[in-house]
């Protein structure tokens, strides 16, 4: 029995003569309507996405099927959401454009310089990333164009060069299938199973988890670390190689994602509350620390947890139960309130068997894709799966943590968010008042003492304050002043615990669920840096056109049909082309804090890819990317969801 698509890699010969001119003319056929370079070719490839822009509907229960809400409120204010989206079409073809001129067939474009980088693998990655964003928006040339790249592609010509795997997979991988899904350009799925076979060697470990780059010429691989690897790095690659297999039937594909599975699931997290912690044993495939984070070594290793299983129609229980399990113990154990504002916010934790967790307290903005996951996992899955009590929980996470993720953009004079926030204890805001009470007071002392005809000096400022060294003024006493103010009280461990947010949800509905719950305020007002009720100080000024923030507040707009989210990723855009738009492209900012921004020469490919992508979707009139039916991988390429063939399942193995 022969599957859709099994044949697609190569035609092999058939012992029956008449067979090959059947053969031949079906790829004449799908050459001249998918391939022809002409004006006829391609309106024939436009009159064919116009007809078909994505595979069938898949044959799903009902009950995977929720019904999303409305695009708008009846009434809302009429917004032509439309002409919005043909602004983020132009800023995207304003960025691809200046890479085709100035950086293409390389890796990245410097917006500064119009100069160059390969930086992952020299293979083209700004075009391979972008090709479905292109293919949504409609752009058929450049979308074109971008496929001679990956015919072109050459994964072996650098001896030399190792390809970091989680990267090569979520972008090179990632958006050669996502295209392939969406336009059925064989060449494409030729390219993916190539570039999939290459990077085989990865997952040569006894445990199955991939090490951390590979040369596609020798095969041969480099590790990133003692025999170890992060959380992030060997959970993300499931979605890709399972869709692989199942376009391809090849089982290695299938059996390299189920491997890894298996040891997460099986994995004894005991030593740390049953979470999973941000470092693993490449042997073992055990747990290798006790940090537990849903920043950069871990983040999108829970987010595949949900997506495998949404992925093949819901059929993946090993990885639901992963799933639930992790994002309930995130809640649990990382969601914290801020003393001021009440902001929600999740930071990473030492996990201590013995006593209360040390959190950081740090905010990363690769954290904010938390909430959408949440959001999209309360909003899809059944309630066996997901009962009642619990998913009220999670949506109130999705929305305090996006709102918290807004705030961070909101409050900067530039619009855009921080790479990096860490919120402060109560002690610390103590001292941030002392602080500036003593910086206030030496001021007026100041404008005294020089009234008097004292001069500016401390000692004068000294004489009129009246209080000299004993009050805290003067080099002795102010130095013996501020460290009390500066020292962290013994109780910071308990005023921690008092601020996780499970327990002032417990303290909340003991004292009779007033108002909304904590952390899910609606006060939207701009809170600027030198004001101590802003309760974080920044740690990373910089803004790299990064889209966790903007995933998370399209996914509450398509799952909550709340029209506030949809402003506020309108702002964020408004934002960008303000302080982030050059001649030829756009650019990272070297602080937000700073308007108009300082720049820096560089532009990521995950900003045509994801950025762009998630405005582009959240402001279309249209659901081009219907949740139920597609899944975004973590660079933002949907995939669309499928059921493994009875045929799949006895050769794979399926359970």
């Amino acid at each position: 029995m022969k599957r859709r698509g099994a044949g697609l890699c190569s035609i092999k010969r058939r012992t029956v003569v008449y067979g090959t001119p059947v053969v031949l003319f079906v790829w004449w056929l799908l050459f001249s309507v998918f391939h022809e370079p002409g004006e006829l070719g391609r309106s024939r490839w436009a009159s064919w996405r116009d007809q078909h822009p994505f595979p069938p509907p898949l044959d799903i229960p009902p009950e995977h099927h929720p019904s999303f809400p409305p695009l708008e409120d009846d009434d809302s204010p009429k917004v032509d959401w439309g002409q919005r989206a043909d602004r983020v079409k132009k800023a995207f073809q304003h960025a691809y454009h200046s890479y085709e001129a100035f950086a293409s067939p390389k890796d990245e474009i410097l917006p500064l310089s119009n100069g160059s980088i390969n930086n992952f693998n020299g293979w083209g990655v700004s075009a391979i990333d972008s090709l479905d964003t292109m293919f949504l928006m409609g752009l058929h040339e450049e979308y074109e164009r971008g496929v001679k790249i990956a015919k072109i592609m050459n994964m072996t010509a650098d001896q030399y060069n190792y390809a970091p795997f989680f990267e090569t997979t979520i972008r090179y991988l990632g958006g050669l299938l996502s295209a392939y899904a969406m336009s059925h350009d064989v060449i494409l799925l030729q390219r993916a199973d190539e570039l999939a076979h290459y990077l085989l060697p990865v997952f040569n470990t006894t445990s199955g988890y991939p090490v951390y780059s590979v040369n596609p010429v020798t095969g041969m691989t480099l590790q990133s670390g003692w025999n170890s690897g992060w959380l992030a790095e060997i959970g993300t690659c499931q979605m890709e190689y399972k869709y692989l297999a199942h376009l391809t039937g090849k089982k290695e594909y299938y059996d390299v994602a189920h491997k890894i599975n298996t040891h997460l699931h099986q994995a004894n997290t005991t030593k740390i509350g049953g979470m999973f912690p941000t470092l693993w044993n490449l042997t073992s495939g055990e747990p290798q620390n006790e940090h537990v984070s849903i920043g950069a070594m871990a983040d999108s290793g829970y987010e595949y947890l949900l997506k495998q299983y949404l992925l093949t129609s819901q059929t993946d229980k090993d990885s639901l139960e992963m799933y639930v399990t992790q994002a309930n113990l995130i809640i649990e154990n990382l969601l914290y309130l801020s003393p001021k504002r009440n902001l929600l916010y999740v930071t990473d934790v030492w996990m201590n068997p013995t006593g209360p967790y040390a959190p950081s307290r740090k905010f990363e903005h690769l954290s904010c894709f938390l909430p959408g996951l949440l959001a999209l996992g309360a909003y899809t899955l059944p309630d066996h799966a997901l009962p009642p009590s619990q998913r009220e929980r999670h949506w109130w996470a999705a929305k305090g943590l996006t709102r918290t993720c807004w705030l961070m953009y909101h409050d900067q004079p530039t619009g855009l968010g921080p790479e990096e926030v860490t919120f402060m204890g109560e002690w610390e805001l103590e001292n941030e008042k002392r602080r500036k009470e003593e910086e206030e007071a030496m001021e007026v002392a100041r404008k005294e003492a020089e009234a008097a005809g004292l001069g500016p000096g401390e000692e004068g400022v000294a004489q009129i304050a009246g209080a000299g060294a004993g009050a805290g003024f003067g080099r002795g006493g102010r130095g013996k002043g501020r460290t009390k103010a500066m020292m962290a009280s013994v109780n910071q461990t308990e005023a921690d615990e008092q601020n996780r947010w499970i327990h002032a949800l417990q303290r909340w509905r003991e004292e009779g669920k007033g108002g909304v719950p904590p952390g899910l305020g609606e006060d939207d007002d701009v809170v600027a840096y030198e004001d101590p009720q802003r309760d974080y100080r920044i740690n990373n000024q910089n803004y790299l056109l990064r889209p966790e923030t903007l995933e998370s507040i399209y996914i509450m707009w398509r799952t909550t049909g709340e029209k506030k989210w949809r402003e506020r990723g309108w702002q964020i855009f408004e934002a960008l082309e303000a302080e982030a738009k050059t001649t030829n492209g756009y650019a990272t900012l070297f602080s937000v804090m700073q308007s108009p921004a300082i720049l820096q020469d560089s532009m990521p490919s995950f900003f045509l890819a994801e950025t762009l992508k998630y405005l582009y979707l959240m402001f279309s009139e249209t659901d081009l990317v219907p949740l139920d039916r597609f899944v975004f991988n973590t660079e933002a390429h949907p995939l669309p969801v499928f059921r493994w063939t009875d045929w799949e399942k006895r050769k794979f193995g399926v359970p």
